[in-house]
This record gives structure tokens, C-alpha cells and sequence, in this order.
């Protein structure tokens, strides 16, 4: 099944539809409150706000990330050389030039420019976007950390005071405070879209969710004569399989 067959927003529209059909069923009159007409139609409201909630607070979270990226790494197609990771690099060249390549601030300088973008262990398939801390917030937060030992050590070298202005032990702390309040930003968002995806995650696939409710009507659908030829069985069916 295609990546778009299986997303939530294909899910629910698959759902409605074999809803449609069961309302359309005078004789579709379960016991069961979960697969009841107007427990489904309940149900289907509640999917799409929490639908609604993860891309709601999705909306803020990727504007944080996408104002944050480029204050940290280089991206080719926006030559933002003035990311702190090309900011480092510039620092390390000026301390090469005034000592040589041996000098413990620039070996320094250029280890952490080797870790600026580490490989971290994919996230757990079980949890939901943006839950947890991904490689990728680890990497950003990691940058600080990095930031501030650069600074550090500019501070540190002697009669440090580099052509480029924007690598200046001034305007390293600048940047370096700037992701910081960024990062900050970013993780205060990450709590309610977390949330939001865990709870719909639970509404789609928890023992009271949408597959079970699928499994369930199914099951009854399949008690008309017929069983699982009989032509409720078989709409529903299509239905919900997107055929």
C-alpha cells in the first residue's frame, strides 16, 4: 500500500465513506455503542479535531524549526554562510593562519566542526512524530553546546580579533544566544504537537480507536445472511480499502 494509503488523513476519508454506507443500512443496528450510527458519526467529529490539533500546532513548531536551521547548518540553496557551523569553520582558518595547524585551539576548533552533525539511532516506529527527542533536536541542542566552546576558546587565543566581524568573540555569543532562545522555542512546541499525535494516534489504533471499530463493524456485517458475500459486507469492505 502506497505511503498516502496509509496516512491518517486517507484513513479518515476511507472511514467516512464506509460510514456513509452503514448510515444508508435501515437495518444496521448494532448494540455495540462503538459501532452504533451516531457513535460512529461522534467518533468521526472527534478524529477530525484531533486531526485539526496536530496540524494546528504542527503550523508554529515548523516555523521555529525552519527560523532556527539556518542560524545553525550551511544549506547550499541559501548560502547562508553565516550559520554558526560556516562561522566555526571561519574561526578555525583565522586561528590556522595566525599559528599553524598544530595549535590546540584550531585542532579544537576543527574536532568540533567533525561533530557539528553526529549520526544518532532512528526514533522507535512505534512512536509518533514528534514525540521524544529525534536526532534531529538532539543535533540542535548539541550546537550550543559546541557554540559556547567555541567561544570560548576565541576567547582564550591571543590578540584574537579576526577580519570577519561576525566570527568576533561578540557576535559568536550573539548567534550562539540566539539558537538558544530558538531552541527554547522549539521544545516548548514540540510538547503540545507531541501530544496532539499521540492522542490521534490512540483514536486511530487503540483497542476503542479506528481499526477496532473497522474489526468490530466487520464482524457484524459479516452476521447477514451471506456472511462475508453479503453486499453490506462487501461495500463496507471496499470502502474502507480505498477500492
Amino acid at each position: 500500500m502506497a505511503q498516502s494509503q496509509r496516512s491518517y488523513e486517507a484513513r479518515i476519508g476511507r472511514f467516512i465513506n464506509g460510514n456513509e454506507i452503514l448510515q444508508s443500512k435501515l437495518d444496521y443496528t448494532p448494540n455495540n455503542p462503538l459501532i452504533r450510527k451516531g457513535g460512529l458519526t461522534d467518533f468521526i467529529k472527534e478524529v477530525q479535531e484531533l486531526n485539526k490539533s496536530v496540524d494546528q500546532t504542527k503550523i508554529p513548531l515548523d516555523d521555529a524549526r525552519t527560523q532556527r536551521k539556518p542560524l545553525v547548518f550551511f544549506e547550499k540553496e541559501l548560502s547562508n554562510t553565516d550559520c554558526l557551523q560556516h562561522r566555526i569553520d571561519r574561526a578555525a582558518a583565522y586561528i590556522k593562519g595566525e599559528s599553524d595547524e598544530k595549535n590546540s585551539s584550531y585542532k579544537s576548533l576543527r574536532a568540533i566542526i567533525r561533530k557539528m552533525r553526529p549520526d544518532y539511532e532512528k526514533k522507535a516506529p512505534e512512536l509518533p512524530r514528534g514525540a521524544g527527542k529525534s536526532p534531529m533536536e538532539k543535533s540542535f541542542a548539541s550546537a550550543v553546546g559546541h557554540g559556547l566552546t567555541v567561544i570560548e576558546i576565541i576567547s582564550g587565543f591571543p590578540n584574537y580579533s579576526p577580519p570577519d566581524p561576525k566570527i568576533s568573540v561578540a557576535e559568536m555569543t550573539k548567534i550562539v544566544i540566539e539558537i538558544l532562545e530558538l531552541n527554547k522555542k522549539v521544545a516548548k512546541l514540540l510538547d503540545p504537537y507531541g501530544t496532539a499525535n499521540r492522542l490521534r494516534k490512540e483514536a486511530y489504533d487503540d483497542e476503542r480507536g479506528m481499526a477496532s471499530r473497522i474489526t468490530s463493524i466487520k464482524s457484524y456485517l459479516a452476521s447477514f445472511p451471506g456472511g462475508k458475500k453479503h453486499t453490506y459486507y462487501i461495500e463496507f469492505t471496499q470502502a474502507i480499502q480505498g477500492t
